[in-house]
């Protein structure tokens, strides 16, 4: 018995592997007559590709109550340094997330709760002190207002219009221009022996205010990388603050409901760690949120339904692979 439910670990007849069953996993939970997502079936890290988990729920897993993270109940603390509980797993066990050295992208079709699964991680930042926010919306729905007013002027932008897109733009340059000032001033403060590597630690940020951890959102980016003016230069921009901002203590999180080689060019989403792939139609959208190969590896966000199952996502780049549900927060959490 694991949690609220029960797992098996199955070695398969030769011939066949752990990836058979879970492309067959509608017809498993045929055969044990139960709900799919009472049925979990998983691939074992580290063990030969014929052994399978299967773990069983007691009851579907979306009729389970999810807990709350601690942070929003309990520590009401967090460090952008240290890992916090970003959701859980269909066993219910805590999933975490670790902001520092890293970058994120959240895909999903409309519906899937990418924009809320990724505020999860925006909401946990507010609770350090030392963290600083850029907050654009592309898509002006409102999602992210309540940021606002941490955000400086001119790094907050809500809307549609062209107006709001220039201005993302503008914040993507802002972010590089941070990245050509903090190297030098990293490195300085780490050789006087506040950290053994020239990277951003809790104890620079705390004794020099401007390295504060910067944790930057764009929301529906494709909207900015794909326009005719200022699109290519927005691309290249975003790609070098994703590869020199994440010793530096930049965070850029990243969120787009179209998946396709223009809106999610591999120069931008290879270079991110922490990928969260939610509900989306094919194999095709799988690979190019989460990397080539992640689909045959095991990962099935095609399993999700948008609406029914928003905010369950297949996350890789910290720890293993793993189907996760962001904690639940409504706008006024």
């Amino acid at each position: 018995r694991v949690g609220p439910g029960y797992l098996a670990v199955v070695d398969l007849p030769d011939g066949v592997i752990a990836t058979d069953v879970i492309e067959r996993r509608e017809k498993l939970a045929g055969g044990l007559r139960l709900p799919l997502d009472q049925v979990w079936p998983e691939t074992m890290p580290k063990q030969h590709p014929g052994c399978l988990a299967v773990w069983v729920a007691d009851r579907p897993v979306s009729a389970m109550k999810q807990p709350k993270p601690k942070w929003l109940v309990g520590e009401q603390t967090t460090d952008f340094f240290q890992p916090f509980t970003y959701g859980f797993d269909p066993r219910m066990r805590e999933v975490d997330y670790r902001m520092d050295e890293r970058n994120s992208l959240f895909a999903g079709i409309p519906g899937s709760g990418k924009s809320t699964s990724g505020r999860v991680v925006m909401a946990a930042m507010t609770l350090d002190p030392i963290v600083r926010f850029a907050v654009f919306d592309l898509a002006g729905r409102g999602d992210f207002d309540m940021f606002e007013p941490l955000c400086p002027p001119g790094l907050f932008g809500s809307g549609a219009d062209e107006g709001t897109k220039q201005a993302a733009y503008r914040m993507v340059l802002w972010l590089l221009r941070e990245c050509d000032t903090r190297g030098p001033k990293i490195k300085k403060w780490a050789t006087s022996g506040l950290n053994s590597e020239n990277k951003l630690n809790r104890a620079i940020a705390l004794r020099d205010a401007s390295l504060s951890p910067i944790v930057a959102v764009i929301d529906e980016f494709q909207e900015l990388i794909t326009d005719p003016t200022i699109g290519k230069a927005a691309a290249q921009a975003m790609t070098s603050v994703i590869k020199r901002g994440r010793a530096l203590g930049i965070h850029l999180i990243i969120k787009t409901q179209r998946i396709d080689k223009e809106s999610a060019p591999k120069g931008i989403t290879s270079n991110i760690a922490l990928r969260t792939c939610l509900a989306v139609p094919s194999h095709t959208e799988v690979d190019l949120a989460l990397g080539t190969g992640w689909y045959k590896r095991g990962a099935r966000p095609t399993d999700f339904e948008p609406g029914e199952d928003s905010g369950w996502g297949v996350r890789v780049g910290y720890g293993p692979m793993t189907a996760v549900r962001a904690a639940w927060l409504d706008r006024q959490a």
